[in-house]
């Protein structure tokens, strides 16, 4: 790991007001590098604003606890959407909400759930097909 690495990495703990293993720095190093975030303290700082509106907005707006930071099945991934009727009538576009592909046997990590969620949730708003209560801004 480099000199810069390690400093970020401790003003991610410093903020976090944690220690974070080296699987999650491995985790948030790759997400803030894909962000093009670089690895300094006001981007660190900005990586840690974003994760935080990301995850609680997220959770708001599907109802669920927990899905930006767990890893799921493909077979996983379908039943749920299936169970909240999220699933497009083309499995094609499902697919397209997957970077590399969807395979029902793989696992995808937090970032890849994510993402899919977000775009379920776009998709789904944009033809009109949530509950009331999702689909409705929040400008109170």
């Amino acid at each position: 790991m480099s000199k810069l690495e390690d400093t970020a990495r401790g003003i991610l703990e410093a903020l976090l007001k944690k220690r974070i293993s080296d699987q999650a720095w491995d985790r948030d190093r790759k997400k803030m590098q894909l962000l093009g975030i670089p690895l300094d303290q006001s981007g660190v700082r900005l990586y840690v604003t974003l994760k935080s509106h990301i995850t609680q907005n997220l959770e708001k707006i599907i109802g669920v606890q927990n899905i930006p930071n767990r890893q799921m099945l493909g077979r996983e991934i379908i039943e749920d959407m299936e169970s909240r009727k999220w699933m497009p009538k083309s499995f094609s576009t499902f697919q397209r909400w997957f970077e590399d592909g969807f395979s029902v046997r793989k696992t995808y990590g937090e970032l890849e759930v994510t993402l899919a969620y977000l775009k379920a949730f776009i998709y789904q708003k944009k033809h009109n097909r949530l509950p009331k209560q999702l689909g409705e801004s929040d400008d109170n």
